[in-house]
């Protein structure tokens, strides 16, 4: 694993093998050293932005989520059974909990967990690798521009934004949406200035995103008649190539509009020879889009202004935020002067549309940060715009990379320090050990406390039940309901109280804190503790 992440994070060094070569080849090492400023800082960057997106990703965070689980569990299931956990054949979103998950995250993990097998590990990476790659994207889009100090700061932003790397850095499967649509808008744009085929691959991306999260529902539609028309009218764009390119994004995303009319219309589930499109008991866009217009975009946009949302999964405190709570001024000033600007580039455009209907989503859409995704890409664009603007005074430059750097610096510290021990608590620290132990005990019987509503999916991923063995054998107290609670299946019996009496043949799983209340309710317990959670048996 070390070795892994120390090759990882020296990667981008192949990406600069000629800068590298003409440094040590040159007759005068310093001036070109300044020559190539720009691309080294830009090498330098990319290097410690994927070491803190890659680093232990499987050790850290501690722990694991329910819905990281819920992802890798069906990823897992598929690739061995074809089915989901509840039995849906390749479904194109999956059923999860009752009300849904998005399947576009679980099927690019499958020839991970094909190679490494089920774990935190297998499920994390990819994200990882994606959000790695979504820094070179974000150079290579900004290269547009042919302005070096720009690309740098832009590419810099990134790396080291707080909200990027914390959702690097954890499997939830909606945040890979805003990765998608990066990608997606440097393939359009090159596609406008050389190849065709660029442009269509853009576009297929974008409708292969539909499948990533459920706001893509909301901002595919208007992104496409925005940009497209943007391009159209600036003549960078032919109303033939716009129409084609928006046939194939629907074409490849049309699996996913039947999902939505079901669930919209209370329709019966499809079954095809080539997958499935499942009728959830409750759709997840019912909680996510909400009517109070006014409502909606005043506390989106106050949680922008805090960039909190006192979930510890999205971030971490409001200084260090998503972007860093003193980016506002230079976002502001860079959308300015984005706006001021006569002639724009297409990745401009893009960019300038990107931000208008993220903002449109603020008024239908509940406050989080998870589900405003979208929106925090182009505010580092305009992030670095603002400061590129600002920045025309050496000693401007110095205060901002000081001020950027320590604050990175105090994150990567607190996020490895003191902040795994609040998430170690919401990610179930501990409970795969515990599982595993108390799989070695031989009993028949495991009861499992307290009940989150989740903890049999935390007991599926480490226990890898079968999905047949596991619809066999659950018991659902609230069937037909938006998140079902399984409080049984095979031997796991999974409860809010403590256990009572143990025997011969039962287990317990329960929370460390809750040992010695076990062991003065019954003579003669023995207790193993794993992190957070202990197995306690006679």
């Amino acid at each position: 694993m070390l070795l892994f992440n120390c090759l990882f994070t020296l990667l981008p060094c192949c990406f600069y093998t000629p800068t590298i070569r003409k440094l040590f080849t040159s007759e005068n090492f310093r001036a070109a050293v300044y020559q190539n400023r720009y691309r080294l800082i830009t090498l330098l960057i990319l290097t410690v932005g994927f070491a803190v997106r890659i680093w232990n990703i499987g050790e850290i965070p501690m722990g694991l989520n329910q819905d990281e689980a819920s992802a890798g569990y069906d990823a897992w299931s598929i690739l061995n059974y074809g089915i989901d956990r509840n039995g849906f054949f390749l479904p194109v979103h999956l059923f999860a909990w009752g009300s849904g998950q998005n399947a576009l995250y679980s099927y690019l993990c499958i020839p991970f967990i094909a190679v490494l097998g089920l774990s935190a590990f297998s499920i994390r990476l990819p994200m990882a690798l994606i959000g790695c790659g979504s820094l070179v994207v974000m150079k290579k889009l900004l290269d547009n521009f042919d302005n070096e100090r720009l690309t740098t700061i832009g590419t810099a932003l990134l790396a080291v934004a707080p909200w990027h790397i914390i959702k690097s850095r954890w499997a939830l499967e909606s945040n890979l949406l805003p990765d998608m649509i990066l990608l997606a808008l440097l393939l359009i744009c090159l596609g406008l200035k050389r190849k065709r085929i660029y442009f269509y691959a853009g576009c297929a991306v974008m409708g292969l995103s539909a499948y990533a999260y459920g706001t893509s529902y909301f901002f595919l539609p208007l992104f496409f008649i925005l940009f497209f028309g943007v391009l159209i009218k600036t003549k960078k764009l032919t109303i033939k190539r716009a129409v084609c390119g928006t046939a194939l994004a629907f074409v490849i995303a049309l699996p996913i509009v039947l999902f939505v009319i079901i669930n919209t219309f209370d329709l019966p589930s499809i079954t095809t020879p080539f997958f499935s499109i499942p009728k959830l008991n409750e759709a997840r866009q019912a909680a996510i889009l909400k009517s109070d217009l006014l409502g909606n975009f005043l506390n989106c946009f106050s949680m922008l202004l805090k960039q909190n949302d006192s979930m510890p999964w999205n971030s971490m405190n409001s200084f260090f935020g998503t972007i860093y709570i003193f980016s506002a001024p230079f976002a502001i000033v860079g959308i300015i002067t984005a706006l001021r600007r006569k002639e724009k580039s297409a990745v401009a455009y893009a960019f300038l549309c990107w931000l208008a209907v993220s903002v449109t989503m603020m008024f239908v859409m509940s406050s989080n940060i998870n589900r405003m995704n979208l929106i925090f890409i182009p505010l580092i664009y305009f992030t670095a715009l603002g400061i590129y603007a600002l920045t025309k005074k050496r000693i401007i430059k110095a205060a901002i990379g000081i001020l950027y750097t320590v604050s990175f610096a105090a994150f990567v510290f607190s996020y490895a320090g003191a902040y795994q021990q609040e998430i170690a608590k919401s990610f179930s620290y501990g409970f795969g050990d515990a599982v595993n132990f108390s799989e070695t005990l031989g009993k028949n019987v495991c009861r499992v406390t307290p009940d989150s509503g989740s903890t049999y999916m935390l007991l599926l991923f480490y226990t890898e039940t079968p999905p047949n063995e596991y619809l066999k054998t659950r018991v659902v107290e609230n069937p037909g309901s938006a998140f079902e609670n399984i409080v049984s299946f095979g031997k796991y019996r999974i409860t809010d109280s403590l256990p009572g009496d143990l025997d011969e043949s039962t287990c317990a799983i329960v929370p460390a804190e809750d040992v010695e209340a076990f062991r003065a309710a019954q003579n003669g317990i023995k207790s193993a503790i794993f992190g957070n959670y202990a197995v306690v048996w006679q």
